[in-house]
């Protein structure tokens, strides 16, 4: 991303001069002005508002219309960033109008429509952004990103390996490219089942039909997730089941861990024979975060994210909360503030603790509140919002905070 700003900032001191404005456009001529400022700010769409205002009085002028080019490219790399892609796609389609013939806001516009999940319009903007660009690294590397996403991993792979001859110091793209090599390498040998919203690949298991099974749990799964946060994912998912071995291979992922989402969920359950209430909830709890992920992109802090994985994971199977009842004997609990971040950070003995903790909090705002106020919350996220910030502007006129929250909680228990 600091290439695609650098790439913005060079336009940017290609079009600020406004010189060539007339005397008779002195209020558009200072609308520029303070807009170049503001530009100079990275205050994007603040700078947008007057230079629209400007065109408005002196249309065609091309100064203002490439320092408009410049700010809808800036404001929409800045909603990028921030991972409201929905707002970054609208955003740079705006701004078609003012740099049609710039490449980078195709480019720009495919990537927040790939991380929106918006395949097919996504695949149309980088194909563009490859005609005009040419086979260059950067164009290359995103289409292989959306090939890899919509399950195309051949097309994926021969891509990254195209990028990476024209860039062979592209380390970050190299650990790519050889992880979706490892990962076709498994999978072209497993089977495929499909069902309206999934795509499952699994090894075949002739003594049940397991594939059908878990596409009913995942279905389920899919139903119930959408009735309690009013959200149903278009695309299919995809669905992979490992033997143990491959899953740590592949993943990386430690020991005590089971599955896994990254824009797939991956699951360490190969060779199962019968789909019990221990892998419904399982498929359950990683299906959460395909809807999460979704809803609150990727800033959703760890105890909101486990948390309404473990509620939904505990609708099918429902083990005692034993760490969380020690922890509370001991006074040992998390604050809520630790629970932030990514499970990687904490310490192996107190991971399940975790999850106990983030499943018990939820459920309290659950129980409180209620569901809606959940599907008001997530997206907050989206917009760089922390915890605090999030709970108070969706709980705050219950004349909460995030404090007072957190100790309710704990007296409740």
């Amino acid at each position: 991303m600091r290439h695609l700003l650098f790439c913005i900032f060079t336009l940017l001191n290609l079009f600020l001069p406004g010189s060539a404005l007339y005397a008779y456009e002195q209020n558009a001529l200072q609308k520029n002005q303070a807009a170049v400022e503001l530009l100079n700010q990275q205050q994007f769409e603040q700078a947008l508002g007057l230079l629209l205002e400007a065109d408005n009085e002196v249309a065609g002028n091309p100064v203002i219309r490439k320092n408009i080019a410049v700010g809808y490219l800036g404001a929409g790399q800045q909603q990028i960033h921030a991972g409201d892609y929905a707002r970054a796609a609208e955003l740079l389609q705006e701004g078609k109008a003012f740099a049609a013939e710039v490449s980078l806001i195709w480019l720009l516009r495919g990537i927040a429509l790939m991380r929106n999940g918006t395949f097919a319009e996504a695949e149309s903007e980088l194909n563009e952004a490859w005609a005009m660009r040419g086979d260059e690294p950067l164009v290359l590397q995103q289409l292989g990103r959306l090939y890899y996403e919509t399950d195309r991993m051949v097309e994926a792979i021969d891509i990254w390996q195209r990028a990476l001859s024209l860039d062979p110091g592209n380390e970050p793209l190299a650990a790519q490219l050889e992880k979706a090599q490892r990962e076709l390498k498994v999978e072209k040998e497993l089977d495929r089942n499909y069902s309206g919203h999934f795509i499952l690949s699994y090894a075949e298991n002739r003594k049940a039909d397991i594939g059908g099974e878990i596409l009913d749990a995942l279905e389920e799964a899919y139903t119930w997730a959408g009735a309690k946060l009013g959200h149903h994912p278009e695309r299919q998912t995809q669905v992979i089941l490992y033997t143990q071995r491959q899953f740590r291979g592949l993943t990386g992922s430690p020991d005590w861990a089971a599955g896994l989402y990254d824009g797939k969920i991956r699951l360490s359950i190969g060779g199962l024979t019968r789909v019990g209430d221990h892998v419904e909830a399982l498929l359950a709890h990683e299906y959460m975060h395909v809807v999460v992920r979704e809803m609150a992109g990727n800033r959703v802090p760890f105890w909101l994210n486990e948390g309404l994985a473990e509620v939904a994971a505990r609708e099918q199977d429902s083990p005692a909360l034993s760490q969380l009842a020690a922890a509370l004997a001991g006074e040992a609990l998390f604050e809520l503030e630790e629970l932030e971040g990514a499970f990687r950070r904490i310490e192996t003995k107190r991971v399940k603790l975790a999850y106990e903790q983030s499943y018990s909090f939820v459920s309290y705002l659950i129980d409180r509140f209620g569901w809606y106020q959940m599907t008001e919350l997530l997206p907050l996220f989206k917009g760089g919002l922390t915890s605090s910030e999030a709970l108070k502007q969706v709980y705050g006129d219950y004349g909460v905070s995030i404090a007072s929250l957190e100790r309710d909680w704990r007296r409740q228990l």
